[in-house]
């Protein structure tokens, strides 16, 4: 079982602003655009995309970023943890942006081996509260 989170939850917020950029446009982002994107200047957005980069999770070419196999990967694997732990919170009473709000606190700390474990004691549930697939790991 994993103990110690890979990233940050600044790192966590880069990662999955990348990821879902990319994922709505089909393009790689530029600095500015990340920067704008976590409400950050752009020093700061630069410091946690280099800090990404050492890890393996984003690729920088010619001012263009975009996130490697490896970071598309961890990015699904924090969605589908969040998205089951969203869940479980919206199970216990809390409304989905509650739950939403919470569950990003700590999600990226989660490993997502345990994301199957938490789907199966949830009955396999194939969309969080909010309407978005569940796609196990």
């Amino acid at each position: 079982m994993e103990t110690k989170p890979n990233m940050t939850k600044k790192e966590r917020d880069c990662l999955l602003t990348i990821y879902n950029e990319e994922k709505s446009s089909g393009l790689p982002l530029r600095l500015v655009d990340v920067a704008r994107s976590l409400k950050v200047k752009p020093p700061t957005a630069l410091e946690l995309l280099g800090r990404l980069e050492s890890k393996g999770y984003v690729e920088r070419r010619r001012g263009l970023i975009s996130l490697s196999e490896s970071g598309r990967e961890a990015a699904r694997g924090i969605l589908t943890v969040h998205r089951a732990l969203e869940v479980f919170f919206a199970s216990c009473g809390l409304s989905a942006d509650d739950a939403c709000g919470l569950v990003a606190q700590f999600d990226y700390i989660v490993g997502p081996s345990m994301a199957p474990k938490i789907l199966s004691a949830l009955g396999n549930p194939s969309k969080c509260p909010h309407g978005y697939p569940i796609q196990p790991q």
